[in-house]
């Protein structure tokens, strides 16, 4: 949170046009906790720049699976690319 913050990285975000994002965040413990808040910030500097995003808020991990507990933490990594590998094969058959 701190390195996006005295970096200014949502003054950056324009420069992610044409880019596919997917954010992915959990609410428990403190690392998650102060994640969550960034990734919320940083989709709603998108949205305000219209540029889409997909945005996955799996809280307390049970609604991504995998042994997910909310915590960024491998289970919850695991999760996240399983939940986004498909999006991720779409956009490269449409590129490529």
């Amino acid at each position: 949170m701190f390195i996006f913050f005295a970096n200014e990285e949502f003054t950056h975000a324009a420069s992610l046009k044409g880019v596919t994002l997917a954010l992915y965040t959990g609410n428990q413990g403190i690392m998650e906790g102060t994640i969550r808040d960034t990734n919320y910030r940083m989709r709603d500097a998108l949205k305000a720049l219209n540029i889409p995003v997909y945005f996955n808020d799996y809280g307390n991990g049970v609604s991504i699976g995998n042994n997910c507990k909310g915590k960024h933490d491998f289970p919850c990594w695991n999760a996240a690319l399983t939940n986004v590998l498909p999006r991720m094969m779409a956009v490269l058959q449409q590129k490529y």
